[in-house]
């Protein structure tokens, strides 16, 4: 029950804070440094906020595919006691994750060889693990296991 509470307060305080999606994308750009964007009004889409608890919810699929680099901000992901996928296979797709938080759980983003990912809030694992190149930029993970893996890659 009090992990139930815990993950609707966090829910409660994300969007209460919806207003301030620009100032997270401008983390993404500076942690990407050069783009091909505006820094100081970029244009971006949004993906919605995925909700995974004991199992129920929806996996993130972006597939969406464009001709040139597309900015796309995905708003916060909380998998708690379940399995998560996310699939950004755009490979011109510039995936700036407001927040990602695993808690006993396991998160895998599938993520175009070619795209790029950032985290615009820091992380922390604790007792868990972070797998993939980009480790360390997959939000927080509490008990569990977050794991990026490149699909589309030729070798």
């Amino acid at each position: 029950m009090k992990l139930l509470v815990l993950v609707l307060s966090f829910l409660f305080v994300c969007s209460a804070h919806a207003g301030k999606y620009d100032k997270n994308v401008k983390e993404c750009l500076k942690h990407w440094g050069k783009t091909p964007f505006n820094k100081k009004n970029p244009i971006y889409r949004t993906v919605s906020t995925s909700v995974n608890v004991f199992g129920a919810g929806k996996d993130i699929v972006e597939d969406k595919k464009t001709s040139g680099p597309e900015l796309v901000l995905i708003k916060p992901s909380v998998n708690v006691l379940g399995k998560t996928k996310m699939k950004l296979l755009n490979p011109n797709g510039w995936y700036c994750m407001k927040s990602n938080t695993n808690v006993l759980g396991k998160a895998v983003i599938e993520l175009h060889c070619k795209a790029k990912m950032a985290v615009a809030s820091t992380g922390a694992t604790v007792l868990g693990g972070d797998d993939g190149e980009d480790s360390g930029q997959q939000g927080t993970t509490v008990l569990g296991k977050t794991k990026i893996k490149r699909i589309g890659c030729k070798k």
